[in-house]
Order: C-alpha cells, then structure tokens, then sequence
C-alpha cells in the first residue's frame, strides 16, 4: 500500500491558494489521481490503509499542499470549514478569513496584560482560548472564563482612519497641506488662515 499519493483537481476546478485547497478536501469534494484517472476524495483517502500523506498539486501543478493523513483535524482545518459555513459577506466570516490570513479576532486581557485573540471557542479540554502576545509570534491556549474582551473583532495595527488634509496659507504666501487639526492650531496662533 502506498504511503503517499499525489492528487490534481477534478471536473476542471482550479485552486489558487492552500487555503482552497484544504477547504474543498475537508468539504469531500473529488480530486483526480493523474496516474490512473480515478476520483478520490477525503473518506476514500481515509480507506486506504497505510496512506501517510495526501500532495495535492494546484495552480497548474506549480503549488503543492501536503494533508497528513490519521490525524486530528488541526485549528486551520476547523476555521476553514467554519468559514465555509458563514455567510458570504458575514462579520463572522470576515473575521475568520482574517485569523486565517494572520489576523486576530481582537484585543483581550489575560492576567491584566492584553493579548491578541486567536480563536475562542469549545475544544475538548473544555471551553478555551487561543491568545497571543501583542508584540510577537508566541501564542499559549487559557480557560476562556480567564480573559476579559476588550476590542473584539477588529483588527490589530496601526489605524487606517486618516484626518482630512486642507490647505494652509501662511501669511508669506507659501501654502502647506496639513491635517485639520493642525491647520486650526497654527490659525488659532496667528500664523495663517485656511
């Protein structure tokens, strides 16, 4: 029995990312072996005895993703197949596309520090959170009763919410483009009018 299996698309299907591609595998749809032309999906897969890995070439056979097979279906899998689920267009699924491209769900605190907010949710060690740290990569599960929501689903990072930009004179005639704020304070002092 073979301990890898290497699969294509079917029914002409093109994929573009991994991310894709795991949804569709953990949704059952069909991939093609190249070899012998057979349909294979993710409960075939899991009948063959002795299958270790499933390579699934995408994005005309240039992208390979690899599916350990006989394990648990990790957290990437869960939030692709939650995604999935929510409607197009939903806070929900916007926030769960944004854990899955690198973002988080919000801003917690754990232990009076805040910490990014990776995932929440029921697992079987009982109701749990995935956090981490602000300024970094390192991430650590807590009892989700232990964290206090501060600014949840919004994204983390510098703002993207500009001042408006008018345009002061000064009383020399030069003109400058400045933020509202500080073209009233440089009025108020006397230096120029908008």
């Amino acid at each position: 029995m073979p301990s890898k299996i290497i699969l294509t698309p079917a029914y002409g299907q093109e994929y573009r990312s991994d991310s894709q591609v795991e949804a569709d595998w953990e949704a059952g749809k069909d991939f093609r072996e190249p070899l012998s032309g057979s349909y294979v999906n993710k409960q075939d897969a899991g009948s063959i005895p002795g299958l270790r890995w499933v390579n699934i070439r995408y994005n005309n056979n240039r992208k390979v993703h690899v599916i350990k097979m006989g394990s648990a279906p990790g957290l990437r899998s869960n939030l692709i197949r939650l995604a999935a689920s929510k409607p197009a267009g939903s806070p929900e699924r916007t926030a769960l596309l944004g854990v899955l491209a690198g973002g988080s769900l919000g801003v917690v605190e754990y232990k009076g520090r805040k910490y990014n907010l990776l995932w929440k949710g029921k697992t079987k060690y009982g109701p749990r959170a995935k956090l981490q740290f602000l300024n970094g990569p390192k991430e650590f599960w807590v009892d989700l009763s232990l964290i206090t929501e501060v600014d949840t689903f919004r994204r983390t990072g510098p703002s993207r919410e500009r001042s408006r930009k008018v345009q002061f004179r000064f009383w020399n005639g030069r003109t400058e483009w400045m933020s509202e704020e500080e073209a009233d304070a440089r009025e108020d002092n006397g230096e120029g009018t908008t």
